[in-house]
């Protein structure tokens, strides 16, 4: 057996950091499985900054930005085929901060920092942002690699703005979403481009206040493009306080008009009663229901809709008098329609409304609705066997269950349908 001293050409941690300047790249090497790499660097207050990680013979590389304190403040891994590692941040103070490189070693790497320079179509600090008109696009060009522009909008509280980069010669882009107050964007990063989903880079936010937001456009290389704020408006409130009313038996079209999209509709529910509640698609491919009182209590369990599928519906009855809501939210965009109906139902859902049957008596029953189910109570005596039968009419398929008192299931079967019928259930 021998043993030998492992070199590692960057320290792990403080102060064995390696210093490294702006704008000049750095070649690493993580050298046996759990090394990192840890880089220092100063940053001056209010300035954007950029660290790349473009991997060599590194798999699964992750970069991660920390503070003086070791507080780590962003972290980023590498996306499909998009060839680097990127962070993107506003220095809130100045002072050291730390890059620390992992990855499934060993393996080779190279990693830049960059300081955004003057000189430019548009300025790459929030004091030199470019307005940008609600609604008129602005062009723009990154001239050099790690260049920035960055650009301001006034925003109102409550409002739904949709932010969108068109590419030119540009092949790539980031988007990020800032106000004054933090380093940190107050969206995710958006990327648009050969390595993402779509050529259209987009950031849709609803703005928590009045203020001036800031949209930041990072490149991947140098190029044109235009960037458009636009202000959407929306179809139906997104909370109980702006519902949109559904009146009873009657559809309501809709529409989710942005990814961030939720409708609120209300409809009067009396006691006692049982209501289906149902949304069909149209345009949109996917839905969620969920029904709330008005303290915001969700009275029901929600219920999802996918594009092939039947459709999305709650079936509820009421425990009270009053106002309920409906929330419809997708996970794409496109139109829909919601129809609240009250239902009539020939034996209660749920033990404590079951309709009681005794020993050598039949009782008819009817699923009027889809999932709906019927309760019967039976009052049975210890060590008595009990048959329990259901007959089909023009029912096609059923399952029957049997509960004790307590709520625990002590037998099931079920009716398959006439191709595969295989028996009355018991």
């Amino acid at each position: 057996m021998s043993i030998t001293d492992a070199i590692d050409d960057h320290g792990g941690a403080a102060p064995a950091d390696s210093p490294f300047a702006f704008g000049e790249p750095v070649s690493g090497s993580l050298d046996h499985r759990g090394d990192e790499d840890l880089f220092a660097f100063d940053v001056q207050q209010g300035r954007f900054y950029q660290i790349e990680l473009a991997p060599g013979t590194l798999s699964e590389p992750l970069l991660e930005l920390s503070d003086a304190s070791g507080r780590r403040r962003d972290f980023a891994r590498l996306l499909g085929d998009a060839g680097e590692v990127r962070i993107i941040w506003r220095a809130q103070g100045a002072g050291k901060q730390f890059a620390t490189v992992y990855g499934e070693g060993p393996g080779t790497y190279t990693l830049t920092a960059v300081a955004p320079t003057s000189g430019d179509d548009h300025g790459d600090t929030l004091a030199t942002s470019s307005p940008a008109p609600i609604g008129e696009p602005v062009r723009g060009t990154l001239e050099r690699e790690y260049d920035i522009d960055i650009f301001a909008f006034d925003a109102r509280s409550g409002g739904i703005y949709q932010i969108d980069v068109a590419l030119g010669t540009l092949s790539g882009s980031w988007l990020l979403l800032y106000d004054s107050r933090g380093p940190w964007p107050v969206t995710k990063y958006t990327y648009g481009g050969p390595h993402g989903r779509r050529q259209q880079t987009r950031v849709v936010q609803m703005a928590d206040g009045d203020g001036r937001l800031f949209a930041v456009v990072v490149g991947d290389g140098t190029g044109s493009y235009a960037l458009t704020v636009s202000e959407l408006g929306d179809d139906h409130g997104n909370t109980v306080a702006t519902a949109s009313t559904a009146a009873i038996g009657e559809q309501v079209g809709g529409s989710l008009d942005h990814p961030e999209d939720a409708d609120v509709f209300a409809f009067e529910a009396r006691e006692g009663v049982t209501y289906r509640i149902e949304v069909a698609l149209d345009s949109l491919s996917s839905a969620q229901l969920r029904l709330y009182d008005s303290s915001g209590g969700e009275v029901a369990p929600y219920s999802e809709l996918y594009e092939g599928r039947w459709g999305a519906g709650i079936v509820w009855r009421a425990q009270g008098t009053g106002e309920v809501f409906a929330q419809v939210v997708g996970w794409d965009m496109g139109t829909y329609s919601l129809t609240v109906v009250e239902i009539e139902d020939d034996h209660g859902n749920a033990f404590a409304v079951a309709s009681p049957v005794a020993a050598g008596e039949s009782i008819l029953g009817s699923i009027e609705y889809k999932c709906d189910e019927d309760f019967f109570a039976i009052d049975a005596r210890a060590g008595d066997l009990y048959e329990i039968k259901v007959t089909p009419g023009t029912l096609t398929d059923s399952d029957l269950y049997l509960y004790d008192s307590a709520g625990h299931r002590l037998a099931s079967t079920e009716l398959a349908p006439p191709s595969g019928r295989r028996g009355t259930p018991k």
